[in-house]
């Protein structure tokens, strides 16, 4: 073989190698491809079917919620009987006006377009707008079959003849038992239209994810045609106009219309590819596409596919290139040159391979060295998410709360650190939440055993949203004991010494003699000159070290000034002393001074001390003490003062003004004080001032500023108090306003008797004449609206009395989620579609014992105020829950005691309050509605229920964010009582007398006319009395005996009670039924039920008091024996 064949042979054979590393790449690539393409394509069919599914559910629901609208007129027999009145005389203005009113409430309560009032004919009798419009001929078509089939009936999509607008028609019959019973009979039927662009089209083009293409179409068949029935995302005006053959076997929506359901690749009505998925509309003749185009699905992953076969193109291109080049250029060092580069490409290699696995170890030791670091941490350290649960926990804070790290991930926060059930007071963690920026807290854990600074931080991920943060709870105890133990420590040297005086000396610098001295010498040393004179100087040191070092100074500097040193008096005292001296070297004597400083250093000891007790009482006191000079400059502030300014330490205050930390308008209004007081001297002694925070809450403050003055008697600045007054302002308003609703209730509860006197025989006697008079008679309508009147009259006074607590109750032990749950669908009613109602109900709640109806009515009235909150629709969420206090916590909440509560929530998202309204909310007949909007009663009703039941309501508001009403109502403690099932309603036969004898003693005259002839009517035999003693004498002169006393309450001349005690001296065991219009202490109720008497409230049905009157009578009371 030649030198040519093999260098031939070696170009091939790499080329040959290269080709098949190449195809093989590309065959990989390409079945790479296609199964990444399988994978993204079952996703987005998983997606694809999940909103189909949904967006059917959706449709079925409202459709059926539509249905339900129908149910309810259907149910609603009165006001079919009133329409059956109206198209027998349309001319009755009255009922006329009742129907239109009534459709034009349910058009705005259900947001129909159109309502409308159609005969059985399908003539339009009555419409919302007042018109009356001609029925087409299908709407017509479509009335004859309801009233024939006497179902409701849910039209198609459908328009007008001549118009493009797109509708519904809910169509529902009224129908009454024809006479007989038999059969019944369509009176009329109600025409609903429904504008699809309210709900039904937002609903089907709304899409849950980001998409460019994704679109829902509703489809149904027109014939051998497939028609869009909702507007089209990528093309304009096509609802009910476009349509394609059922032939177009590539198109989902003619298959789906076909019959067949399912997942699908073909084209939409652009022509252009999609995947989509089918479902059929249950209970209709509608169907569901949901599809995205395949080039938004299939995109993503061809331009990865396209980069990464372009690297692979050059990572196979490269090499092929370098080694042709080098082929032509080294053909005569072919070997070589090979070996050369085979050793380069393995050590290239070799060093990648180093690279790489370096970087893993960095990688994988970087992460040892974090969570080492993590656990290493002293501190405790956890990383909490958005909802408080901890996500992470260091080894410090595992070993502090004794909880395995398995247990403590997703468990929260307040829970492991804390041990409560909801985050404590001002949470760092809960206001980073809100507000994104770091927060920190200085509270003593007895859960943790001791005091801890905490810290929280905020976690970004990488689109810069907020998903958690880091929490450090740092132990200071050891801190705040040291500075407890220095504090100690420096009131033991808080003695201050007094002046010093100064004593001359001269003498040998050896100390061996001292020469000469003064009188304030001999003072200090208290001897005298014989004494001192010739004697050794060095004796007298208490510490001879020190005399060493002066006398080193001395040697050196030749002299030395204020050396402090200790010296012994005659009595071995030890006194602080400074030696001011000079050497003479040459005579080797030293002269100077002596100052005994021990009374100063004592004095300044007691000014020490002194310092230290005001910085003690500015540092711990909660009032805000602070000082400034002459130009109103702060020179020294309290800890609570800095805390209030947000300081991290009262030395930062030093030189800086109010307007660096005050808003400009009450920055100058401090400064206007002030300069008034430097400028005449007068102090400004309690000045009680409220300031409104940035977050709404309402202070209270007492201030005291007075001049300070320097020993000139000029004022040189001035000290000032803050003392926070909030809670004895809010519990003297408090006060008031009990005092004020007190008194309120107290005319309430009085009014109430003369109301329902004159309620009872408005009632009473309208209830009579509606009874014998026809309701074909045009009387018989104008005695139903003095009834309806009167009613609401009774029912103002029920209201009325609740808030004044002083109505009638019967509580019983209640289950609140029962409540909740059993009110949840008229809520939903009274809401409206915009408003959204969300229930949290604790399944381990506690019962309360409370009247259900006043729990009905207190729940009703907060969702009617949430609801006129919240206009532009929101959602209203109630909660229930169990809570226990202790009395620390008066802190929180004013009305607050110990002991267990059910809580009762119920937020909305609202405008929320002002606290000008929220201090007026309570009142009787305060309300911010407009005229004609609300009587102002349902806030101050709900009051009265808190508070008849002994419980109480926590309000709390923020203007743009809503409002949150909590009622805590105490824990029933005791057994469940079983309550015998009540009884149906009598029958009215079974309410009339058979003779029996009566004594009726009323006061008011209208009342015992009408009592008398209701049960004299009813086959009773009445004596009616108009005072306590004309009962009395009754008795005695009647022929027989009574079987009942019928009395009021509250006589002229006495009462029903001791009356009944006289009569039944004279009959013992003769029934009694007592009644009052009267709600407080004079109904003396407690007396009532002691005594075992029968009681009813006015004002009472005739039928109450037919049926009372009846059952007392066939249950006589049982005599009592001797």
């Amino acid at each position: 073989m030649t030198v040519n064949d093999k260098q031939r042979r070696s170009i091939w054979a790499p080329l040959a190698v290269f080709a098949f590393i190449a195809l093989a790449s590309l065959g990989s690539a390409f079945f790479f491809f296609r199964r990444q393409q399988a994978e993204v394509r079952g996703k987005i069919y998983q997606q694809l079917t999940a909103i189909a599914e949904l967006k059917v559910r959706q449709i079925v629901r409202w459709r059926e919620e539509r249905l339900g609208d129908a149910g309810l007129l259907v149910s609603d027999r009165q006001l079919i009987r009133s329409v059956q009145t109206f198209l027998g005389n349309p001319a009755e203005m009255q009922r006329r006006n009742d129907l239109l009113y009534w459709l034009r409430s349910v058009q705005r309560a259900e947001k129909y377009t159109h309502v409308l009032l159609v005969d059985a004919q399908g003539v339009v009798r009555l419409g919302d707008s007042g018109a009356l419009p001609r029925l087409t001929a299908n709407s017509r078509k479509l009335v004859a079959e309801v009233v024939r089939s006497r179902h409701a009936y849910l039209s198609d999509l459908y328009c007008d003849d001549g118009e493009r607008e797109i509708h519904l028609s809910l169509f529902t019959p009224l129908l009454l038992p024809a006479v007989g019973g038999a059969t019944t009979q369509c009176v009329g039927v109600v025409l609903m239209n429904i504008d699809p662009n309210e709900y039904l089209y937002p609903l089907i083009q709304s899409w849950p994810m980001s998409s460019a293409s994704a679109e829902t179409l509703l489809v149904r068949r027109d014939g051998s045609d497939v028609l869009f029935l909702n507007e089209l995302r990528h093309r304009k005006n096509t609802a009910l106009a476009l349509r394609y053959p059922l032939t177009k076997t590539n198109l989902p929506a003619a298959l789906v219309v076909r019959g067949v359901e399912g997942v699908f690749e073909g084209v939409d009505y652009r022509e252009v590819p999609v995947l989509s998925i089918t479902r059929r509309v249950p209970d209709s003749p509608w169907f569901m596409v949901a599809k995205v185009d395949a080039e938004e699905i299939y995109a993503p992953l061809r331009f990865r596919t396209r980069i990464a076969g372009l690297l692979g193109l050059l990572l196979l291109v490269m090499p092929g290139l370098i080694w042709l080049a080098w082929d032509q250029r080294q053909k005569k060092i072919f070997f070589r040159s090979q070996m050369a580069v085979v050793q380069e490409r393995q050590a290239l290699v070799s060093h990648f391979d180093y690279l790489t696995k370096y970087a893993e170890t960095e990688l994988i030791r970087a992460k040892e060295d974090w969570e080492r670091t993590f656990d290493a941490v002293p501190d405790l350290i956890s990383i909490h998410d958005m909802n408080h649960r901890i996500v992470r926990a260091n080894k410090a804070l595992i070993n502090k709360i004794g909880i395995p790290p398995d247990a403590v991930r997703g468990r929260p926060c307040y829970e492991c650190l804390h041990g409560t059930i909801c985050p404590i007071d001002h949470c760092p963690h809960a206001q980073l939440m809100k507000d994104g920026q770091s927060h920190e807290l200085e509270v003593h854990e007895s859960k943790l055993g001791g005091d801890y600074l905490i810290s929280c931080d905020p976690i970004f991920d990488a689109t810069g949203k907020l998903i958690g943060s880091v929490h450090v709870a740092r132990d200071i105890t050891a801190q705040k004991q040291a500075v407890i133990a220095l504090r100690q420590s420096e009131e033991k040297f808080r003695n201050l010494f007094d002046n010093a005086e100064v004593g001359m000396f001269r003498g040998k610098l050896d100390g061996s003699q001292i020469l000469d001295m003064n009188r304030k010498y001999l003072e200090i040393f208290g001897r005298t000159r014989e004494e001192l004179l010739g004697s050794k100087g060095v004796i007298y040191w208490a510490d001879p070290r020190e005399r060493e070092k002066m006398v080193r100074q001395l040697e050196t500097d030749g002299r030395v000034v204020d050396f402090e040193c200790k010296m012994l008096n005659k009595q071995a005292e030890a006194r602080d002393c400074l030696i001011s001296a000079k050497l003479y070297r040459e005579q080797g004597v030293l002269e100077g001074s002596i100052v005994d400083i021990t009374a100063r250093k004592q004095a300044e000891e007691a000014v020490l001390q002194e310092r230290n007790l005001l910085y003690a009482l500015m540092d711990n006191i909660p009032d805000k003490v602070y000082f400034k000079d002459s130009e109103l400059r702060f020179t020294k502030i309290s800890r609570a003062h800095a805390t209030y300014l947000k300081l991290t330490h009262p030395r930062a205050v030093i030189g800086r003004t109010d307007f660096e930390f005050q808003a400009p308008q009450r920055a100058q209004e401090i400064f206007a004080d002030e300069k008034h007081i430097l400028q005449t001297g007068q102090p400004l002694i309690a000045k009680v001032e409220q300031v409104v925070q940035p977050d709404g809450q309402v202070h209270w403050s007492s201030i005291t500023k007075v001049p300070i003055k320097d020993q000139a008697g000029q004022i040189s600045g001035l000290v000032g108090i803050s003392r926070d007054i909030t809670h004895e302002m809010e519990m003297q308003q408090q006060i008031q306003q009990a005092s004020k609703m007190d008194a309120i209730g107290r005319l309430a509860g009085g009014v109430a008797h003369d109301f329902n006197n004159l309620l009872q025989a408005i009632l009473g006697f309208t209830e009579i004449l509606l009874t014998d008079t026809d309701q074909q008679n045009p009387q018989w309508h104008d005695l139903h609206e003095i009834q309806k009147a009167a009613l609401r009259a009774a029912d103002l006074t029920r209201q009325l009395l609740a808030f004044s607590r002083k109505q009638a109750v019967s509580p019983r032990v209640l289950d609140l989620n029962q409540v909740v749950t059993s009110t949840g669908k008229m809520l939903r009613r009274l809401l409206g579609e915009d408003i959204e109602l969300e229930t949290q109900l604790d399944p381990a709640l506690k019962r309360v014992k409370v009247d259900p109806a006043q729990m009905d009515q207190y729940i009703m009235n907060m969702a009617v105020n949430a609801r006129d909150a919240m206009p532009n629709g929101g959602r209203l969420t109630i909660c229930t829950t169990t809570v226990e206090f202790e009395g620390q916590d008066k802190t929180v909440m004013r009305e607050v005691r110990r002991g267990r509560f059910v809580c009762l929530a119920v937020s909305d998202t609202g405008t929320g309050m002002s606290s000008d309204v929220l201090a007026h909310i309570f009142e009787p007949f305060f309300t911010t509605k407009k005229e004609g909007k609300g009587t102002g009663l349902g806030l101050a009703v709900s009051y009265g229920v808190a508070k008849q039941n002994n419980g109480w309501i926590n309000v709390s508001t923020q203007i743009g964010h809503g409002t949150t009403f909590k009622l805590y109502l105490p824990v029933y403690v005791g057994v469940d009582p079983v309550l015998d099932e009540e009884g149906g309603a009598p029958v009215a036969a079974a309410l009339h007398g058979h003779g029996e004898r009566i004594l009726l003693v009323e006061d008011e005259p209208g009342v015992r006319t009408l009592a008398a002839q209701v049960l004299r009517s009813a086959g009773y035999s009445i004596v009616a009395c108009a005072s306590a003693q004309e009962a009395v004498q009754a008795c005695p002169h009647a022929d027989h005996r009574f079987d009942l006393l019928f009395s009021d309450v509250v006589l002229p001349d006495g009462n029903g009670i001791e009356l009944s005690e006289k009569i039944l001296a004279q009959q013992p065991g003769l029934p009694v039924l007592l009644c009052s219009g009267y709600t407080d202490e004079r109904s003396r109720w407690a007396a009532i039920e002691e005594k075992g008497f029968h009681f009813l409230q006015k004002p009472y049905p005739l039928s109450a008091l037919l049926g009372a009157v009846r059952k007392i009578l066939d249950n006589p009371p049982v005599k009592k024996t001797e």
